[in-house]
């Protein structure tokens, strides 16, 4: 029995994100927006990809301090 593995690529896009988040009239919701935006991004779904077992062709996560910030 020989075992594949095929590699799924998920590119997720946000686009004028923060052009969105500033047209908010309250600094208050900018802020929590951009925050909740961002730890999305860098925690949540590479968090969610390793408990599916999903990894980087690499077979590696980089850290939010690896990232190149938002």
């Amino acid at each position: 029995m020989t075992t594949s593995n095929s590699f799924q690529v998920v590119q997720i896009e946000f686009l004028r994100i923060q052009t969105f988040l500033f047209a908010v009239p309250r600094l208050r919701d900018m802020i929590g927006a951009n925050v909740l935006l961002g730890e999305t991004m860098r925690v949540k779904l590479p968090r969610l990809a390793k408990q599916q077992s999903y990894r980087y062709p690499k077979g590696e996560f980089p850290t939010a301090a690896q990232l190149p910030p938002v």
